[in-house]
């Protein structure tokens, strides 16, 4: 293109720029006295390049502009919905358009394409901000090169030859502007697959540490389950425990205790941390090392859930367990006056937690209840001591709320009540036969809802 030609053109198109750089000086005051991030006004940069473009044009005979049908056309309504072209800066798209235009100017098709590039690099403050799409900046390109090539055929009228090599190069600019865009977005891509994947190994990582430290904490839950009982004449035990997730904060267990007096009875505790997880499972590893020193040569487990929460008070940041705790102490040589069948005495307490349920034959089932707070949250306990007297038949089950409270597909809890009817209706059968058949119960009646507590069952017969 012969370079007067060029010269028009950029001359045309300038006329129009300044018409631009008018139409924005009309907006709202609050608008032209906006700050730009240099420190000048909106009103003194458009004030400043309208001055500019009439140094090279003379003045510039207002009109409308093209930006305004633009702006509304893309702008107003995908960017920036509650705001209207008079109240809102166009900076970018001022720049970028001057930019384009003096692409016109150059002398080399190097200078050309950096020209159009650099419009791009503009524009892609406006994509950026908006999080624009390829193909809505391909729509807003369009829609740029066609405004100008209208202006310029308005102007140029019967120069249809000029115009054709106008609309001949600016088709060009065009293709320049989109395959950089093209570039640009393609980046944009692969910077985000890049992260994506680096995102994906880092969850991987984590993943695999999650599973390691879950690994670790199934040893340390597994660890919590007595891997045999103690060998009583007159005991027999059976569980059964079934975590809600891969740990809990469930745990069971029997321990032979020693008592001052030299003899010796069976401790029991079940227990039931707060919260589900690695931490209730830190917990119940704790409760578990101290609760059998915690007796402390005394069968009164009062005085031990004490000493318990002395040990757990202010270690256990703020989250508690519940604990039922009890003491067999067997009779040496029972006195010819009592009933052959009595074995002992049961001392028992509890820390918030259920109730053991007594089966004893000829009886209702009933609850072994004793008043008590939880353990590991008030920094003094007031709990109560009991006992009763443990006979042959006699069958102890101990439990944690997920038995109770885990729902049916309605949506109710089993309940106490049903729970414990149905223990009852089992009390015949051998102690792990009972366990098993109880669990099934439970998973029958809640078949189409997730557990949403560990369950943990403890069945302690007497022989």
């Amino acid at each position: 293109m012969a370079l007067n030609h060029r010269e028009r053109i950029f001359h045309l198109l300038l006329v129009e720029y300044g018409r631009i750089l008018q139409r924005e000086l009309m907006k709202h005051p609050s608008t032209l006295d906006r700050p730009m991030r240099d420190g000048r006004s909106y009103r003194a940069f458009l004030e400043t390049q309208l001055a500019e473009t009439e140094s090279i044009t003379g003045p510039v005979r207002s009109g409308p502009s093209i930006l305004e049908s633009i702006y509304v056309r893309f702008v107003d309504k995908s960017v920036l919905p509650a705001q209207d072209f008079d109240t809102v800066t166009a900076k970018n798209y001022i720049l970028a358009i001057r930019s384009r235009m003096e692409a016109i100017q150059a002398h080399d098709e190097q200078e050309e394409e950096r020209r159009i590039r650099q419009s791009v690099d503009i524009m892609m403050r406006v994509v950026n901000s908006a999080n624009t799409t390829f193909t809505e900046f391909n729509l807003r390109e369009n829609a740029v090169r066609i405004e100008l090539l209208l202006s310029l055929k308005k102007e140029l009228g019967e120069e249809a030859a000029i115009y054709k090599e106008a609309r001949s190069m600016m088709d060009r600019h065009s293709l320049i502007l989109i395959n950089y865009m093209h570039e640009l977005f393609l980046d944009r891509l692969k910077g985000a697959l890049e992260a994506e994947q680096k995102l994906r190994e880092e969850l991987e990582k984590k993943r695999q540490q999650t599973e390691q430290e879950l690994r670790m904490a199934q040893k340390i839950q597994e660890s919590l389950l007595p891997a045999r009982f103690p060998e009583d004449a007159s005991l027999r035990f059976a569980a059964r425990y079934l975590p809600m997730s891969s740990v809990g904060g469930d745990f069971y267990d029997a321990q032979s205790i020693s008592l001052a007096d030299q003899s010796t009875g069976v401790g029991v505790i079940i227990a039931d941390a707060s919260g589900h997880g690695v931490p209730a499972a830190f917990i119940a590893a704790m409760t578990k090392m101290i609760w059998p020193g915690s007796f402390a040569g005394d069968s009164d487990p009062a005085r031990a859930l004490t000493r318990m929460n002395d040990s757990l008070y202010e270690r256990i940041s703020g989250n508690f367990i519940t604990v039922s705790l009890g003491f067999f102490q067997p009779l040496d040589q029972p006195p010819q006056s009592l009933a052959p069948s009595k074995r002992g005495v049961f001392h028992f307490a509890n820390g918030g937690h259920q109730p053991p349920v007594l089966l004893r034959k000829g009886e209702s089932p009933s609850l072994l209840e004793a008043k008590g707070r939880i353990v590991g949250i008030f920094p003094e306990m007031s709990v109560e001591a009991r006992c009763i007297d443990y006979q042959a038949g006699d069958r102890f089950v101990f439990y944690t709320d997920g038995l109770v409270e885990a729902r049916k597909n309605s949506g109710e809890m089993l309940g106490d009540e049903s729970v414990i009817a149905y223990m009852d209706s089992l009390r015949n059968l051998p102690p792990d036969e009972f366990c098993d058949r109880l669990i099934g119960y439970v998973r029958e009646s809640t078949s189409n809802c997730a557990q949403d507590d560990d369950v943990t069952l403890f069945v302690i017969d007497v022989v």
